[in-house]
């Protein structure tokens, strides 16, 4: 839902009768992005962690996203989210500069929103890698 409402309000604003839907419905579907973003993940780290805990047999979701998703896969989906996220700041900052530092009363918050949420979701994923990585090994005895 999150991501839904930002995609929307990247091409606002809007008015629906005598509301407006501008930059505040673009920060709530950030915060919504990142908060479902992280609420899953933790399902996910948890479901994980009662597999190879032995408090549950078998999970074939689990077994089918590990089958695609691995540390690698992680790192660079991750770090293309984030990477995209930097490089709509450093478009932004290029125009800053090439204006003479002034945008002359144009904003430019919503594409720094868009950046914001793609780097906070892409690091994220990044290190979210490493611990999924670990959780899905399996434990071997000591010696």
């Amino acid at each position: 839902a999150g991501a839904a409402l930002m995609t929307v309000m990247a091409f606002g604003p809007f008015t629906r009768g005598d509301v407006l839907f501008d930059y505040h419905w673009m920060i709530l579907g950030s915060l919504l992005t990142v908060l479902g973003f992280n609420i899953l993940n933790i399902g996910f780290f948890a479901r994980i962690f009662a597999l190879t805990q032995g408090f549950e047999e078998s999970d074939p979701l689990l077994t089918r996203l590990f089958r695609w998703f691995n540390l690698e896969r992680g790192l660079l989906a991750g770090a293309a989210l984030a990477l995209a996220g930097l490089g709509i700041n450093m478009k932004i900052l290029y125009d800053w500069i090439r204006l003479g530092y002034s945008f002359g009363g144009e904003v430019r918050i919503r594409p720094a929103l868009i950046a914001l949420t793609l780097i906070v979701v892409g690091v994220q994923i990044f290190f979210s890698s490493f611990f999924y990585s670990i959780l899905g090994t399996s434990r071997r005895p000591p010696g």
